[in-house]
């Protein structure tokens, strides 16, 4: 079953919002894997000496001590320790103690990190909780109504670099799409009603404007 044209019409905005940072995070990638390498500035070395270069890779050095910082060592709810012990339950069942790391590592690397959440088909009490990559998410944000019309998940690419699939998520469902023929086909359809987008995002930095 086909995308509705408005469904086809998100994912198309949201493929054409993350082919306009790709270049930046690739940078950005880059520097925090040290192969970045800086150009000389006023000093001449000669071509057969370039192999003794030596990157200090400070990039990683800073972002890895920030996010080594930032661990979660409790859950507290002062005025319900019972919503406490079940918000632990969900943080263990998803592993969130090995997966938050990567969360804001990207946040530190890319400037912004995701996360998602899911309908969890064996145990409705414990919703998946993911981290995504913020190469392949991306959120149209209401600046008035500070809230997230939408969020467009793309992955994993082709040869080509193009993706294969596709997942929209909107206010009321998350539906999961695969690229055949030249359009975008429903694979899966959750309808969760849960009045708001299951996609959390954080920005590193953020200012006004941006």
């Amino acid at each position: 079953m086909s995308l509705s044209a408005r469904e086809e019409s998100l994912i198309r905005k949201g493929q054409e919002a993350l082919g306009d940072r790709a270049s930046a995070d690739e940078t950005n990638r880059a520097y925090y894997e040290g192969s970045q390498r800086l150009a000389h500035i006023g000093l001449a070395v000669p071509p057969e000496l370039r192999k003794f270069e030596l990157v200090v890779n400070w990039p990683r050095v800073t972002v890895d001590t920030i996010e080594q910082r930032q661990d979660v060592k409790s859950i507290l709810v002062p005025s319900d320790d019972a919503l406490a012990d079940r918000l632990r339950v969900v943080w263990d069942a998803n592993n969130m103690e090995s997966e938050l790391p990567l969360f804001n590592r990207d946040k530190l690397v890319y400037g912004r990190s995701f996360l998602s959440v899911g309908t969890n088909e064996e145990s409705r009490e414990h919703p998946l909780i993911r981290v995504e990559s913020p190469t392949q998410v991306t959120v149209k944000v209401d600046p008035y109504k500070q809230k997230i019309d939408y969020a467009v998940r793309l992955a994993p690419l082709d040869a080509s670099g193009m993706p294969t699939m596709a997942t929209l998520y909107t206010p009321m469902e998350t539906v999961v799409a695969r690229y055949s023929a030249g359009r975008w086909v429903e694979v899966d359809r959750d309808v969760h009603n849960v009045g708001r987008v299951p996609i959390f995002p954080s920005f590193n930095r953020r200012i006004t404007g941006e």
